[in-house]
């Protein structure tokens, strides 16, 4: 990633709260930690008066597989 590239996506970040930083994961891995967050995510309870605030989920890499791949990473 070139330096401009860099600059560009931090100030999406900052302009955007998100960037997509390309060719980091792949779309496997991608598709994997999609269904695990939904599948967190609808275990978890939610709250009436925060229903579309997003939710925290606190995860214990020892305790989730997937989560711990994405932390441990290696591009």
């Amino acid at each position: 990633m070139t330096a401009v590239e860099a600059i560009r996506l931090r100030d999406q970040a900052l302009r955007d709260g998100f960037c997509v930083v390309p060719d980091v994961l792949t779309t496997a891995f991608v598709e994997e930690l999609i269904i695990e967050t939904a599948r967190l995510n609808a275990n978890e309870p939610h709250h009436p008066d925060t229903k579309y605030q997003g939710t925290h989920i606190g995860v214990k890499f020892d305790d989730n597989d997937v989560m711990a791949r994405l932390a441990k990473w290696q591009p």
